[in-house]
């Protein structure tokens, strides 16, 4: 199984999985009668695309809550990936150090706490391949998995691209950090948040 060390995965309803990628960040994979929707692509630790092979024979469509590392560090394991247009320069600029910058952060809280972290700083990969094609994914889209919808709702605030994607069917929300402390960081000139309440 293709890096099943560095993810624990659950199946918490049926044809959608968690994917948690050494305790760095979660995704989502959806799977419907056709085809697959994967959310975020993690901080890139390892092979997620042939991880995720393991986990649905179907296609699969890869799709960003937004462009910040922990979310779109693994990108370049893709051919295409959708992401809102506000966010593209965040993915189109991000870098191997500032992947391993985040992961290092991490590394560091969890030797303060004393755990054996579940990951090395050398196992952030250097992907080869250049960045894939980004589509542009606007509010009310809809991916048809066939029999499955999911729908995108455009979320500003975290980052200017920041969606969540609604499950109708099954009644589920997938968020990025779009429901966090930080959830105005990047607006400009953004009052304070007493204020903006």
């Amino acid at each position: 199984m293709a890096d099943a060390k560095k993810y624990l995965t659950a199946e918490y309803r049926e044809k959608t999985w968690v994917i948690c990628e050494s305790f760095l960040d979660d995704m989502f994979l959806l799977e419907g009668e056709d085809s697959a929707l994967l959310i975020d692509t993690g901080t890139g630790i390892g092979d997620l695309r042939g991880y995720v092979e393991t986990l649905t024979d179907k296609p699969v469509t890869v799709v960003l809550t937004h462009g910040h590392v922990d979310h779109a560090g693994g990108v370049r394991q893709f051919d295409k990936v959708w992401v809102h247009p506000d966010d593209f320069e965040a993915v189109r600029t991000l870098t191997v150090e500032a992947r391993r910058g985040y992961a290092a952060n991490f590394l560091e809280s969890f030797h303060k706490r004393g755990g054996e972290p579940p990951f090395e700083l050398d196992d952030i990969t250097d992907y080869s391949r250049g960045l894939p094609e980004l589509l542009p994914l606007e509010d009310g889209h809809i991916f048809d998995l066939g029999g499955r919808e999911v729908e995108v709702i455009h979320t500003p605030g975290h980052t200017p691209g920041e969606v969540v994607l609604i499950d109708h069917g099954a009644r589920i929300l997938f968020s990025g950090d779009a429901a966090n402390p930080n959830l105005l960081m990047n607006f400009p000139n953004c009052p304070p948040i007493e204020t903006a309440l």
